[in-house]
């Protein structure tokens, strides 16, 4: 009788939590609404009272399960020593802790019902008017299997799914170094590295290629401008992939491209305040000009490239490039973005139990692009 309290308060909170969960998707009024129900959806019955709860809603919602299958006995054995870095287990012994995590795996295999396609059958006939979906990714990606997962929404988050994967890897993004038009007080251009800018690329080499893990060289992912390549260049002395791609260009200044740092306040006081009331969506005028919403929208298949790439990645960028991916990859709120401190140096991004660790290693010799300065 305990163990059945415990459950009915169990499915309570669960009902409850997804009743908070649609409230918040009601409440968005513009643009694709998608809210994540992390929850132990480990049965039948618990994933058809989902459903049931979700065909009630209006304007209808669509929903989708995903489940994660895995077998693969190297994925599980790394999977198992990233969860033992949660707070569940901090400070306890590693033995122990990972005796505790397989116990309840094993637990969790004892009355976990796989998603199929016989019960999408019976939702069918039982809640006509919600479609079963459902994807499931098998081994961290290496096999995907979808259901009734049409759109636009799910077109774009199909080929992330298969591109996500869990083995262990590290992003190391490098700020560009100082250019000639940074030493004379322009923003844009394509101009070359200044010396006090070679100084500094010269530094976060040496010290990128110190802290390069033994082994497989990690790829370089780079724009086309000058001096990301001058940079790249430095780090090639061992060999390894480079991919240069114009998306990873800095942001476009339009026709503001050759102003003088720190002049748009005072040159053009109109669009300083526009950008100041909106930084993600302001874009910069004339032919070219982009804002960040821009320039993450560009950033979108370029991230699901390296998010494949199963080996370590360097990328060289600039300021608002380096924003974006930092963003992706620690999962901060698009409207923040723009405003992400950055430090002179690597900024690196190591795959934990929760997604990346960021820590930052900074570079005093020499100087980074003025790009990286405040506006």
């Amino acid at each position: 009788s305990g163990n059945a309290d415990a459950k009915r308060q169990r499915e309570s909170i669960a009902m409850a939590t997804l009743d908070e969960l649609l409230a918040w998707l009601r409440s968005v009024k513009v643009g694709c609404g998608c809210g994540i129900f992390d929850a132990t959806n480990t049965t039948a019955a618990r994933r058809k009272a989902v459903m049931a709860r979700c065909a009630q809603e209006s304007p209808p919602v669509r929903l989708v399960f995903l489940e994660s299958i895995c077998d693969d006995e190297e994925i599980l054995a790394n999977n198992y020593q990233m969860k033992l870095g949660n707070n569940d287990y901090k400070g306890a012994d590693a033995e122990r802790a990972l005796q505790d995590f397989l116990q309840r795996v094993r637990a969790y295999e004892q009355v976990y019902e796989p998603i199929t396609d016989a019960e999408g059958a019976l939702a069918k006939r039982e809640i006509p008017n919600l479609k079963f979906r459902y994807v499931q990714t098998i081994n961290a990606g290496s096999k995907l299997v979808s259901a009734g997962c049409s759109g636009y929404v799910m077109g774009q988050l199909m080929p992330l799914l298969y591109s996500i994967h869990l083995g262990p890897r590290k992003v190391s993004i490098i700020l560009a170094g100082e250019s000639e038009n940074d030493r004379l007080g322009f923003r844009g251009g394509d101009s070359s590295l200044s010396e006090a800018g070679l100084e500094y690329s010269r530094a976060v080499s040496r010290l990128m290629k110190q802290r390069e893990a033994s082994g497989q060289p990690a790829q370089v992912w780079t724009g086309t401008l000058r001096r990301y390549s001058q940079l790249a260049e430095m780090l090639c002395d061992t060999p390894r992939l480079v991919i240069k791609v114009k998306v990873l260009d800095e942001i476009c200044f339009g026709t503001l491209e050759g102003l003088a740092c720190g002049r748009m306040r005072h040159s053009f006081p109109k669009e300083h305040a526009k950008r100041e009331a909106d930084k993600l969506h302001y874009r910069y005028p004339g032919a070219g000009g982009e804002s960040y919403m821009d320039l993450i929208m560009r950033l979108r298949d370029c991230v699901q490239h390296m998010e494949r790439v199963r080996s370590d990645a360097i990328v060289v960028c600039d300021m608002a490039v380096a924003r974006a991916l930092l963003g992706y990859f620690q999962g901060t709120p698009i409207t923040e973005i723009p405003d992400l401190e950055l430090v002179p140096g690597i900024i690196e991004l190591t795959r934990s139990h929760s997604g990346f660790k960021v820590s930052t290693v900074q570079v005093q010799e020499g100087h980074v692009s003025l790009l990286a300065m405040p506006s």
